[in-house]
């Protein structure tokens, strides 16, 4: 049997004088490199750095130096962008959940797509019934968090967003007295297997073609 072979990359960058990184104990990270010991950054960081940064590079597609003071403080508070475990339940429930669609279906389906692009694999019976009707000592949002990291734009987060939506519509449809009774959460009354219907129609999505959609945004 072959012995798998893994190649690391190790790279010299230049940064302005400044302590980037520390240990526990406050000092700079270091280690021997090259015959000398070096500042050493942790991915962390840098992975903090790009998710705050504030360039016309910025992962949420924002150049806020071009923004005037008006629009500035409309963001102020907010994040410039959002851990990956986050994504899904900060940018994509929550904005369909205020639009007033039924929450149980809102994370039903979002998990579901959460589970197609990143996984593939299937949801538990407890899981999706977690999400449809949550116990007192049930959160969630802990089954939406994703521990898989990864990086997604503004128009990236749009498109999964509308494939969300798109599939709530589809229910929608079907069962509109749901979303005209004027409830905060309509979903209480929305059939179990509805819901889990909607779900595993987002799971027969191809994960080929979402990932080909997905980078045709870049």
């Amino acid at each position: 049997m072959p012995t798998p072979t893994f190649l690391q990359l190790h790279t010299l960058t230049s940064y302005p004088g400044t302590l980037l990184n520390r240990d526990d104990a406050g000092f700079a990270k270091r280690l021997p490199f090259g015959g000398a010991t070096r500042t050493r950054v942790s991915s962390q960081c840098l992975k903090y750095h790009w998710r705050n940064h504030e360039g016309k590079h910025a992962l949420y597609d924002i150049d806020f130096s071009a923004l005037g003071d008006e629009e500035l403080s409309e963001l102020e508070g907010e994040p410039k962008s959002l851990r990956s475990r986050e994504t899904f339940q900060r940018r994509i429930v929550e904005p369909l959940v205020e639009e007033g669609h039924p929450a149980p279906l809102v994370r039903a389906v979002t998990f579901a797509l959460k589970e197609r692009l990143l996984s593939g694999g299937k949801a538990k019976k407890s899981d999706t019934k977690t999400l449809i009707a949550p116990g007192e000592d049930d959160d969630p949002r802990d089954l939406l968090d994703s521990n898989q990291v990864t990086i997604f734009g503004v128009p990236e987060v749009r498109y999964l967003r509308s494939l969300a939506a798109e599939k709530i519509e589809s229910v929608r449809e079907d069962f509109p007295v749901f979303w005209e009774n004027g409830e905060a959460d309509p979903g209480d009354a929305l059939d179990k297997d509805t819901i889990a219907d909607a779900a595993d129609a987002m799971r027969d999505i191809s994960k080929r073609d979402l990932k080909k959609n997905l980078k045709g945004l870049r």
